[in-house]
Formats: structure tokens, C-alpha cells, sequence
């Protein structure tokens, strides 16, 4: 059993952890294995508190076990236009990021951060963007309610030079 509560800048290690384990076999076969190999936890987490209170950044709720250790945790804020930080449209909700180490896969972390990311967004549009390779997850937010809205992009993730199709995901509540 999990508990969902509020991030702080001491989970920053133990998220950045996470979202690199989830990274690595999420991705795998879709971002090239010299990028996931050079995933670097210690900068992860030094970007997170470096990060941490910054009006900019996203909420951050963080799932923990029962000796409070971050499991997963999910970033929500208002929509990135372009996905671009700097530009938000606050009448729309985004579900900004959302992981859990992969030993959690399958016990209810990921439907009980998904719904505690959207109960955090007042917005009655929430939106969010996958992988459009990333079956499992685009299985897992359709069986919480998300669907694709038939817009795509291109994303390039850090150190890297490839363009990765995503699908854009929203729900209407």
C-alpha cells in the first residue's frame, strides 16, 4: 500500500532514481541505449532541487511506501503551450510527468498517482503527452479515463539527436 503526499526536496534523490529505472525499461527499444546508459541519477536529482519552489515548475505529489521512501510520483500544472515551460495556458490541466520504479508496475502506484494528479488540477481539461510507441502507458491512462485527441509532435529527448512521435491525451470531467 502506498500513501500519496506532497514532494520535498529530500525525496529529490530517491525520485530521480526512480524516473531513471522507469526510463530504462519503459524506453527501451524506443531511445537509443546510449542515451538511457547515460542517464545520470546525481544530475536528475540536482535539477530537481536546484528546481524545487520555483514558480515555473510543476506540483509534484510523490507515492511512498510505508517507511515513507518515493516510490513514483506524478508532476501536474497548467498546460505547456508547445510544450514549452516558460508558455502555460492555466484554463487547461497537464499531467506534466508521471513514474513509478519499476517494481511497482502492476500493484496500484501508478492509478493511485494518476488519480491524485488529477484530483490536484481544477481544470476541466486535462491533456498529457506519450510515447506514441508507449503501449503500456497509453494503456494504462486509457483504462484511467485518458484518450488520444488526435494531435501529435515530435520529441527529442535530452543528449540525444532522435525525433520520437507522441500522442497527446486528454480527458473531459
Amino acid at each position: 500500500m502506498v500513501t500519496i503526499r506532497a514532494e520535498r526536496i529530500e525525496d529529490a534523490d530517491a525520485i530521480a532514481g526512480n524516473h531513471i529505472a522507469a526510463w530504462r525499461v519503459a524506453y527501451q527499444g524506443m531511445i537509443p541505449d546510449d542515451v538511457l546508459d547515460a542517464l545520470d541519477p546525481a544530475e536528475w536529482a540536482q535539477r530537481r532541487r536546484a528546481g524545487f519552489g520555483a514558480a515555473a515548475r510543476p506540483a509534484a505529489l510523490v507515492a511512498v511506501d510505508d517507511r515513507d521512501v518515493p516510490v513514483g510520483h506524478v508532476m501536474t500544472g497548467s498546460y505547456r503551450v508547445d510544450q514549452d515551460p516558460e508558455r502555460q495556458e492555466s484554463s487547461i490541466g497537464e499531467i506534466w510527468a508521471i513514474y513509478c520504479h519499476p517494481d511497482q508496475w502492476g500493484r496500484g502506484t501508478g492509478k493511485a498517482l494518476i488519480e491524485a494528479g488529477l484530483a490536484a488540477l481544477p481544470q476541466s481539461v486535462v491533456r498529457l503527452w506519450v510515447l506514441a510507441d508507449n503501449l503500456r502507458a497509453r494503456r494504462f491512462y486509457e483504462r484511467n479515463g485518458l484518450h488520444p485527441d488526435g494531435t501529435t509532435a515530435l520529441w527529442t529527448p535530452r543528449g540525444s539527436d532522435v525525433s520520437l512521435p507522441e500522442v497527446r491525451y486528454a480527458i473531459v470531467r
